[in-house]
């Protein structure tokens, strides 16, 4: 069994998809509710007494906002999208629910080295979960865990990217061509990527040898 966080989202069931294990989800409700949710769903795992594989740590959230304009709520971008994955990896190790180390994949993006206006605690989210995922390599490898990450671009067809488009509009007064021209423009390939292919690299990775580990792979476009 393959725990996955926000297995209901659009990337989410797309990853769910391609597994060739049965899934746990832990829905994004539980993580935005914060570290005892994220301890008691774990602990519920735990109790099904079936093998754990790991954990993808796929859900997250974001909303634009201008530098001066940012509201006290959208700290929860950082909470959400860098602490909650840690709250999900330290239960799993505290607990020992894979008694001989598992994977771990965690769903970074873009973000985390380009940086994007009105997205400042959407990148430092992103950033924070790639350093993070590089210490969970160094210092769980000896326990049998392997941590690597996946960061895609722009992805139009998920809830994400349609609340961002919503806002981006908004913010910067374009049109929707205008807007979607900006996009591909920045993209070597000039289009965006799918979830099916966030996926796809999702599950390669998982099947990478375990020496593949504190790696980051960019799925861009040559970004």
């Amino acid at each position: 069994m393959i725990i996955i966080t926000g297995a209901e989202s659009s990337l989410g069931s797309e990853i769910s998809k391609g597994s060739k294990q049965e899934i746990y989800n832990i829905s994004g409700e539980i993580i935005r509710s914060g570290k005892k949710a994220i301890d008691k769903a774990i602990e519920k795992c735990a109790r099904e007494n079936v093998e754990i594989s790991g954990v993808i740590n796929n859900f997250g959230i974001n909303h634009l906002s201008w530098i001066g304009q940012t509201e006290e709520t959208d700290e929860e971008i950082i909470i959400v999208n860098s602490i909650a994955p840690y709250w999900v990896v330290n239960k799993m190790v505290d607990i020992g629910i894979c008694p001989k180390g598992g994977k771990i994949i965690n769903i970074a993006s873009a973000a985390y080295r380009t940086p994007m206006r009105c997205t400042s605690l959407y990148c430092a989210s992103k950033a924070a979960l790639v350093q993070m995922t590089k210490v969970m390599a160094r210092e769980l490898s000896p326990k049998g865990w392997v941590a690597n990450c996946i960061a895609p671009g722009f992805m139009p067809e998920t809830r994400m990217a349609e609340l961002t488009k919503i806002q981006v509009l908004k913010l910067r007064e374009w049109t929707e061509e205008e807007a979607k021209n900006y996009e591909n423009s920045l993209i070597p390939m000039g289009r965006p990527t799918s979830t099916k292919e966030v996926a796809e690299a999702v599950w390669k990775l998982w099947e990478m040898p375990d020496y593949v580990n504190g790696a980051v792979i960019d799925v861009m476009g040559g970004s």
